[in-house]
Parts: C-alpha cells; sequence; structure tokens
C-alpha cells in the first residue's frame, strides 16, 4: 500500500531531553499464540509495513489481543516509548476504525529505530506508523485536516468513529462523493472498502443511530430490560429505562452548562455488563445499559462503561462533563495520578485520551460505590439478562407507581359488603352453639 505524501504528514517521536532508550526482554508465549502472531508478522512484512532491523536503542515486546474470529491483532507495548515522549495535543478523532490501518502515514526514516520490537524469529521496526504509539491519532488527524481542511463541515465531516460524505439531497450526493474521492486519490489516502457504505438515509455513530426521525439507542448495543427490580440493589449504567428517544429540544442547543454522566462496569461468572447514565443540564436522565458478549475482568468492563458514556455525551453535544465512577483504578489512571502496569488496560487508557480534546472542560471524579448504586444496577441488569437467539430486547418503560392497581377504595368497599352478609359456615357454627 502507498503510503500518505510525506509532504502531507510523515510521524516523528520527539522525545524528552533526559529519556534514556529502553530495552524489554522477550516474553515467552504460548505455542499455538506464537504462530498466530509469526503469521501476522509475515503479513505484515509482506505488505512493507514493517523491516527487520539489527541495532537498535529501544525495543519493545508484542502484545497480543485475541479476535473474535480466532485471529489475533499483534501490537506493541510501547509504553516505555510514549512515556519518554511528550504528548501532542492537536486534536485527535478515532478514525482508524474506517481507515484502513495507521499504515498509510510513513514513518519519519530517523524514528523508525524507535519503534523496534522483538520477536522469537528477530528484531524489527515499523516504516510506516502503527496503532498504539502515543501520537499516532493526532498525526493522522492533523494529516486528514491537511488534506480535507476545505471539504470539513462542507461535505465531509470526520468525527471520532466515522468519516461521512454529506449532502442535502440525493442529486449533489454523487458530486460531493466525487471531490472526496479526487482529494483522497491525489494524496494517496485509502479507505477500507469493506466498512464503507453508500447511499445511507441513516446510520450509527457512537452507539446510536441517526436519521431524519432523531437520535436512538442502537439496540443491538444497548440493552433494557424487562426486569430491572431484580437488579436495583446491584449494577451500574448503561440502557434506557424510560425512553428509546433523546429530549431532542433540549440536548442540542446547549453550549455551555454542565452534563453529568455516571458509569460502572460488573463482571462475575454470569457475564459482563455496563451500566452508563447521563444527566443533561435540564436534569434529563438518559440511562442505557450493554451487555458484553466477550471476556472481561471488572477493570476492562469499568473501561467500557466509561468509554461507552463518553460516546453518549460526544453523540448528545455536551462540551462540559463531569464523570463519576466508583472505581478508583480507572479513574486515577484517566487522570494521570496512577500508572498503568496492565498492557490491556493501557490500551483501554489510550483510547479514552483520545475522546479528551472534544470536550471544552472534562472532569473524572471518584465517588463512593453506595452513591454509585444506580449505574450499579443497570451494570448488574445487564450482566443477568439473557434472551434465546436472535430475540431482540428494545426497551423497558420504568414508572413509579404510589397505589396498587385495584383502588384501594373500592377493595374496603367491597370487603365491609362481604363482612355484612352471613357467611358459609354459618349454620355449622349455630349447631356447635345452640345444638340445632
Amino acid at each position: 500500500m502507498p503510503g500518505v505524501d510525506r509532504e502531507i504528514a510523515e510521524h516523528h517521536i520527539p522525545l524528552y531531553l533526559k529519556s534514556k532508550p529502553k530495552q524489554q526482554k522477550l516474553r515467552r508465549m504460548k505455542p499455538e499464540m506464537s504462530l498466530k502472531v509469526k503469521e501476522e508478522i509475515q503479513k505484515q512484512l509482506d505488505a512493507n509495513f514493517i523491516k527487520p532491523i539489527k541495532h537498535t536503542g529501544w525495543l519493545a515486546n508484542v502484545v497480543v489481543v485475541p479476535k473474535k474470529d480466532g485471529r489475533v491483532r499483534v501490537c506493541i507495548d510501547f509504553r516505555d516509548l510514549n512515556s519518554s515522549s511528550p504528548k501532542d495535543y492537536f486534536p485527535l478523532p478515532h478514525i482508524d476504525v474506517l481507515v484502513d490501518r495507521y499504515n498509510q502515514i510513513l514513518m519519519s526514516a530517523n524514528d523508525m529505530p524507535k519503534t523496534s520490537f522483538i520477536t522469537p524469529w528477530g528484531t524489527f521496526c515499523y516504516r510506516e506508523m502503527p496503532f498504539g504509539l502515543k501520537n499516532a491519532g493526532a498525526t493522522y488527524q492533523r494529516a486528514a485536516t491537511t488534506i480535507l481542511h476545505d471539504l470539513i463541515h462542507n461535505t465531509v465531516e470526520v468525527y471520532v468513529d466515522d468519516m461521512i460524505v454529506k449532502s442535502h439531497d440525493r442529486g449533489n450526493h454523487v458530486e460531493a462523493l466525487n471531490s472526496f474521492f479526487d482529494r483522497i486519490r491525489k494524496y494517496n489516502l485509502r479507505l477500507n472498502p469493506h466498512k464503507c457504505m453508500f447511499g445511507v438515509t441513516s446510520g450509527k455513530l457512537l452507539g446510536f443511530v441517526v436519521s431524519q426521525d432523531g437520535i436512538k439507542v442502537d439496540s443491538g448495543k444497548s440493552v433494557k430490560g424487562r426486569a430491572i427490580s431484580e437488579a436495583l440493589d446491584d449494577g451500574p449504567i448503561s440502557g434506557d429505562e424510560f425512553k428509546d428517544d433523546f429530549p431532542d429540544d433540549n440536548i442540542f442547543t446547549i453550549n455551555v452548562s454542565k452534563w453529568k454522566m455516571y458509569f460502572d462496569g460488573a463482571s462475575n461468572r454470569k457475564g459482563n455488563g455496563a451500566g452508563v447514565l447521563l444527566i443533561d443540564p435540564h436534569g434529563i436522565h438518559i440511562p442505557f445499559a450493554v451487555k458484553l458478549s466477550f471476556p472481561t475482568t471488572n477493570n476492562t468492563a469499568e473501561y467500557e462503561a466509561c468509554i461507552y458514556g463518553i460516546k453518549a455525551a460526544l453523540a448528545a453535544g455536551a462540551k462540559h462533563l463531569t464523570m463519576y465512577g466508583d472505581s478508583n483504578l480507572i479513574i486515577s489512571q484517566t487522570i494521570g495520578a496512577w500508572r498503568v502496569r496492565d498492557e490491556r488496560l493501557q490500551m483501554y487508557s489510550d483510547y479514552v485520551q483520545q475522546f479528551i480534546p472534544y470536550f471544552d472542560n472534562i472532569d473524572f471524579k471518584h465517588l463512593p460505590r453506595e452513591k454509585n448504586n444506580f449505574t450499579d444496577a443497570l451494570a448488574n441488569l445487564a450482566v443477568n439478562l439473557t434472551w434465546e437467539e436472535n430475540v431482540k430486547i428494545q426497551s423497558v418503560t420504568i414508572v413509579e407507581n404510589e397505589s396498587p392497581v385495584i383502588e384501594f377504595e373500592n377493595m374496603i368497599v367491597s370487603l365491609i359488603q362481604e363482612d355484612e352478609g352471613d357467611p358459609w359456615y354459618i349454620d355449622i357454627k349455630k349447631f356447635l352453639i345452640d345444638g340445632q
């Protein structure tokens, strides 16, 4: 794959002045996983993404992330390198899902050796920018902005997980697409055809379905139960208890008002779930629960809930957000008070950081577990709910009743009327008393 023109963008890795190269020792991996890693390394060699290297100061290990289809994603543990490199604060959407990998951006020739990693079959470095580098997203967004600068907010939107070509009517849509394709072809920017859709009038964005009818929670990602009361004693937030619809009149007209978001994750033998409660400046509560149908730990479930909540807030137009969670680990790692030591949590932590520039102000606050009961209930609801295959749960509305279904006054009158008549055992009673 030809890379994006170096005149447009190439990735550099600046280092703090006192930084010293660190070399990680080769880590062992299971034999069956080792074969899959070797296959992926060979693919990257064939595609010219990486190249062998003999002498290097920096050296990192391979991190293997299993995929649902049995394949693996080969990532590199760049934690040492990232901690020695200053952050690039260029606003960065996360668009590597649509665009075919970050590898389209070429590495600076001087910085290629810094990306070196070790395997049982040799040492390699990246010719093209890999996923996992601290400022990879910023470099990619800078390239996308340079390439599409005059089309953005006109016929093109580049936002978090999506790159969208838009038009007000079908007649102008082909022209808008031609302009977009001419531009990306000029600068060798390639898209993944398997993830492109054309002529759509509605679509999924940040876990929500956007169409001419408004914005609704994506039923494929949000779980709403038929018995939330069964889990109210323990569960986080992340479903829609009341309505699928967002209150359109209020959400998209807020510019400076504060939003709140509570999140929680749950993981046990029954399953995994995430809960989120989003509260708009008018006090409208938007809760939703997400059933996580893949292996997680309690910490990764917490991160899943946190990210779902951030995406929901962005989709709703929030610019000032305060986030509350009862996981001291997640909050402390996110604000940088604690170092992330787990490789998988590092990927989650880096992913969270990519959304922060989209807010004018965002705060992360820890709160005691007993003050996060509602979201905890939602998360455990998602954990405990099961349904037959192909059954889709849409929503459940929860209301509060202050009286029984049967009118209480009428019930009392009915009981009194029954007491005024002779009971069925009156003849037996008289016989026992009077002998008659």
